[in-house]
């Protein structure tokens, strides 16, 4: 799952990885912040932090995560 990081600036999205990131974890939280991000400023800041319960991504969030990239 995804966890927001608070006190940043307002053009930063901030999340700690935490667990097994899934489909819906990009789809629920990551991509609808960003979007919101991506309509107030031309170019925002990424602040992803690997948690220590990390334990990487299902098939479905690493496709999430590439189309995601490649969007933006």
């Amino acid at each position: 799952m995804f966890k927001t990081i608070e006190g940043l600036p307002e053009y930063v999205l901030g999340v700690e990885a935490r667990g097994k990131i899934t489909d819906k974890d990009y789809k629920d939280l990551l991509i609808p912040r960003a979007d919101r991000l991506f309509s107030k400023y031309p170019a925002i800041r990424m602040l992803y932090v690997a948690g220590k319960s990390f334990k990487g991504y299902d098939a479905r969030a690493v496709w999430d995560d590439t189309v995601f990239g490649l969007n933006h």
